[in-house]
């Protein structure tokens, strides 16, 4: 058992270090060796190994760290004092930079603490894309959470996205220095606070010792204030509000009149539903990131380490999102292909990306049943709210907050009889063209130049026939040329010479595919519908099955 015994051989040496840098269990580790080598290890042993490990990744030079995370493309910044102290590290790659000048209409702040040996808060920003998936937009390590640090790091990504004008809603705590310095720099946004971070706050502020009451008075605030908090409208919140001031100790009342009641249209739910909101009400997509975070990242790591295991996070996290983006484009859901093709949800369903969807589709299933009481009844009252209705806009929550036709809309234009479905309605940050555009599954197929030729993905022979599976069907960009004699599986304004011919079976030629009058075309999907020598050829769907391409 001494030390010269247990020493490990240089090769179980590195798999051991290897294992440290994956953050396997330090029992299970000792096992692992132990039953490797034959040699009894001791947990001291781990210790030490990851100790060396720690001390090899960890470097105090902010300055090689900054050009180390340079040479990848990515922006970071760090800023001092007037005593030559650093103040913080912002830090965005091209990816976040891109993905936040596509969804920046809304944003989510918050910190998360102890993530790196210099005590620094780490801030993360995040926006929302076209699945309702979180993406982070930038994080910026703070030495102070002061308010000329916050007005520095604001002022630093405003600087390298200059989008960030086009923000709508900022999601963020009550912190007061944090909510003064976003409506200085973003006066013409909203700001809301965290339900979470509310709720949480009056559990605080509302004890038995700080307030002088008692545990049964505070158990009837605290439900009073749920209700408070979940008020739908202004005329909720004053009604919840007097039930609070004749109900609970007259402390409590002040203390929400003083504090919160002025600013009640950031934390009242009813009063949040600003345009661009998405429907958020709480912060949860960050505080989800930042347990990810804490999985990956030790406590108070080096800035070395820290920095290479946060992008770690980001590829996988990345990968993840990609994987479910490749299903929403190329697989159909099994209620879609039950659908009436001509019917507006179908219309819907093609047009939006499915998770913008479900919530049309939500909203025209409630205006047909409003239809139908409004048939049966006769009666004027047409909803559970009064609403002026309108064919083409409304003032619901729904409607201001995600930017796409609600039940009101779709009720108004069933009363007088006209089409349901209307590309007008719905703002296009949820299309599926949009999210085409702006993911990147297909940011490295995008031409560099509009009349740039594109260079074709896969070729045949004139007699070949060669199988295509599922996952190669979009590898091509928008806006696309097919070469004579090739075969492409194409999506948005694709232009095939006149010398092409195509067979296709069951694949996706969405929106404005065109083939010249003299091309033989034949495209047969699972209704067995084939077309020859056409043009505007469109809306044929892929089956989640090997496709069959060739020449003719």
């Amino acid at each position: 058992m001494l030390p010269r015994e247990r020493r490990l051989p240089e090769e179980e040496l590195k798999e051991a270090e290897k294992l440290v840098s994956l953050q396997v269990n330090n029992k299970l580790m000792r096992d692992h060796l132990q039953d490797k080598t034959g040699k009894k290890v001791i947990l001291k042993d781990i210790s030490n190994i990851i100790s060396k490990v720690n001390a090899s990744k960890k470097s105090d030079n902010i300055e090689s760290l900054v050009s180390k995370l340079k040479k990848t493309g990515s922006v970071v910044e760090v800023f001092h004092d007037f005593n030559n102290q650093v103040q913080g590290v912002f830090y965005q790659d091209e990816e976040m930079q891109k993905i936040f000048s596509a969804y920046c209409d809304i944003v989510f702040v918050d910190a998360t603490y102890k993530l790196n040996d210099l005590r620094m808060p780490l801030y993360v920003i995040m926006i929302e894309d076209s699945l309702g998936q979180s993406e982070v937009a930038a994080i910026c390590l703070l030495n102070s959470e002061e308010k000329p640090v916050l007005q520095h790091l604001i002022k630093c990504f405003q600087k390298h996205n200059p989008d960030s004008s086009g923000i709508k809603v900022i999601m963020a705590d009550k912190d007061i220095v944090e909510r003064d310095v976003f409506k200085e720099e973003f006066p013409d946004a909203s700001l809301l606070i965290c339900k979470f971070h509310v709720l949480r706050t009056f559990n605080r502020e509302i004890t038995t010792e700080k307030m002088g009451i008692s545990s049964a008075q505070r158990y009837v605030a605290l439900e009073l204030i749920q209700k408070l908090v979940h008020s739908s409208s202004e005329e909720d919140y004053n009604a919840n509000l007097k039930l609070i001031e004749t109900t609970c100790p007259r402390q409590i009342f002040n203390y929400i009149d003083t504090n919160w009641h002025n600013i009640r249209n950031e934390w009242v739910l009813g009063l949040t539903y600003f345009e661009g909101s998405l429907m958020n009400t709480t912060n949860n997509r960050i505080e989800s990131f930042n347990q990810k975070l804490k999985q990956v990242i030790k406590l108070y790591s080096g800035l070395d380490l820290f920095f290479e295991n946060f992008i770690s996070l980001i590829g996988t996290l990345r990968n993840e999102r990609d994987y479910k983006g490749s299903v929403e484009i190329q697989k159909v859901p099994v209620h879609i292909k039950a659908m009436n093709t001509t019917s507006a949800e179908y219309k819907y369903s093609q047009l939006l990306t499915g998770y913008a969807s479900y919530f049309v589709i939500d909203e025209l299933k409630k205006a047909r049943k409003m239809e139908t009481i409004f048939k049966t009844t006769n009666s004027t009252s047409h909803s559970d709210d009064d609403m002026e209705l309108n064919t083409n806009s409304c003032t619901c929550n729904f409607r201001k907050s995600m930017g796409l036709p609600c039940k009101h809309i779709f009720f108004a234009r069933l009363i007088i009889s006209i089409e349901l479905y209307d590309t007008e309605l719905c703002v296009s940050r949820w299309t599926r063209s949009y999210y085409r555009e702006n993911t990147r599954l297909f940011s490295t197929m995008v031409s560099s130049t509009s009349t740039a030729k594109a260079e074709p993905v896969f070729a045949l022979d004139i007699d070949k026939q060669v199988p295509v599976y599922i996952d190669e069907v979009h590898a091509v960009s928008n806006e696309s040329t097919v070469e004579a004699d090739s075969c492409f599986i194409l999506e948005g304004q694709t232009i095939v010479p006149e010398n092409a011919s195509v067979q296709c079976i069951d694949i996706v030629l969405e929106e404005h595919t065109t083939f010249p009058e003299n091309t033989g075309v034949e495209c047969i999907d699972s209704k067995n519908f084939s077309v020859t020598s056409t043009r505007n050829f469109k809306h044929f769907y892929m089956n989640s099955v090997p496709l069959n391409i060739g020449i003719l």
